[in-house]
């Protein structure tokens, strides 16, 4: 059974932030273009997420005193 675009653009975005690999890399995986892969990642602002995941709470609380 084949996959939905929106399971597709899921599954890139879980690579993208959790194993931090290149568009191409993800395009390569999913059977998309990078250019495809490029376009869901800023309409998602998948950089944002990526960010915030690597901020502990330790450094938040610095951050914030």
């Amino acid at each position: 059974m084949a996959i939905s675009k929106t399971q597709e653009r899921e599954y890139a975005r879980i690579l993208y932030v959790s194993e931090r690999i290149t568009f191409k890399e993800i395009a390569e995986r999913t059977g998309t273009t990078e250019k495809t892969i490029g376009k869901w990642a800023v309409a998602d602002n998948w950089d944002k997420l990526r960010k915030s995941l690597l901020t502990t709470k330790q450094s938040q609380l610095v951050h914030w005193y």
